[in-house]
């Protein structure tokens, strides 16, 4: 059932990429929508798959220190299940560049048609296009919304507290505090989620990549077609590891990030009982 799903939305994606049609603004704007709508499905299920592959991912590495037992069935069938969710994850990840591809390319069409209708207003009448400008503006405001930042974490909005601060400077102040700390922290949780599968997929590579070497001292005849797939994976795990160190350069950033959260936090708090006195 769950790769029925993940392939209904990569075949969905893929539709709606299909070469664009001349539309109105209002298809448009519609368009955008449905595309924004199917990559909040993508992106949902992206987190279960991440979520369901992390949690296996701790079960297999914990396993590997059980046993050395290359046979062992339970680990093997854990194997197996983390390979057909990365299959899936793969598929989604797919999906969403299909997705922010598509999305980039009507919001071009889009921008062009409001520049185009913008234009045309300088040779209508005051009254008509005010009011078609006004209704030029606010499409152009709902697809801002509909297609605003996704990439990157934005970093940790750290405010400090100031002499000249009152009162209710630092309590607003402490509510930025409380919502990037609550931010950050989710974020340090999804990447140590991410981080979890990585170290999944590298487990699993390197134990195709020992198959293959193995393979290789027993079928010397077949030794430059086994070298080529042993070089590839060798390169799939390189790859990894320079995604696992991007991550983890991410996540330094989040956890200093976060240590100047809370300094801060406790300099308003510190601030404000000196401000508010007791009670």
């Amino acid at each position: 059932m769950r790769e029925v799903r993940t392939l209904a939305v990569a075949l969905c994606c893929l539709a709606i990429a299909s070469p664009l049609r001349a539309a109105t603004l209002d298809d448009l704007e519609r368009q955008i929508r449905d595309v924004v709508t199917e990559r909040q499905a993508s992106q949902k299920e992206r987190g279960r798959l991440v979520a369901e592959a992390a949690a296996l991912a701790d079960a297999i590495s914990a396993a590997q220190r059980r046993t050395q037992a290359r046979a062992d069935a339970a680990l093997q069938r854990q194997l197996r299940d983390f390979d057909r969710l990365a299959r899936q994850l793969d598929a989604v990840d797919r999906a969403l560049k299909n997705h922010d591809t598509t999305i980039t390319r009507l919001r071009l069409v889009f921008d062009a048609e409001i520049d185009k209708q913008t234009k045309a207003l300088s040779r209508a009448d005051a009254s008509t296009s005010a009011a078609r400008a006004s209704e030029l503006e606010a499409a152009r405001r709902r697809v801002d919304d509909l297609t605003g930042p996704t990439a990157g974490f934005r970093p940790l909005l750290v405010v400090r507290p100031m002499a000249t601060d009152t009162v209710a400077d630092l309590d607003q102040k402490l509510a930025v505090l409380a919502a990037e700390l609550a931010r950050g922290t989710n974020a340090l949780k999804a990447l140590d989620r991410d981080l979890s599968v990585l170290d999944g997929r590298g487990i699993v590579t390197r134990r195709l990549l020992d198959d293959l070497e193995a393979t290789a001292r027993a079928a010397p005849q077949d030794l430059r077609l086994v070298q080529r797939q042993v070089d590839e994976v060798q390169q799939r795990l390189r790859d990894l590891e320079l995604q696992r160190i991007a991550l983890r350069r991410v996540r330094e950033a989040i956890v200093s990030g976060l240590a100047d959260v809370d300094l801060q936090g406790r300099a308003c708090r510190a601030r404000r009982g000196t401000l508010a006195g007791p009670g």
